[in-house]
């Protein structure tokens, strides 16, 4: 169940700084973030890439890992 959530959490997270970034590289769509300059929108784009998949190698990898043989047949 945590590595489902986990995995889950992560993609949305790539998803919302892949749509950031994309949204930031248009200079004719100022108005989806009005209060951020470009700078900012990409910024914290990168910021959620990141998070996203920090939570992805953790859903995937780190859990899987940690947990034993037992566990994973429980899964």
């Amino acid at each position: 169940m945590l590595t489902i959530l986990l995995t889950v959490a992560g993609l949305v997270a790539v998803a919302r700084g892949a749509v950031r970034i994309a949204t930031a590289g248009r200079a004719d769509d100022s108005a989806a973030f009005p209060n951020e300059t470009r700078a900012e929108v990409r910024t914290r784009g990168v910021q959620w890439l990141v998070v996203g998949s920090i939570l992805l190698v953790f859903g995937l990898i780190m859990v899987p890992a940690l947990l034993s043989p037992d566990q994973l047949s429980r899964m």
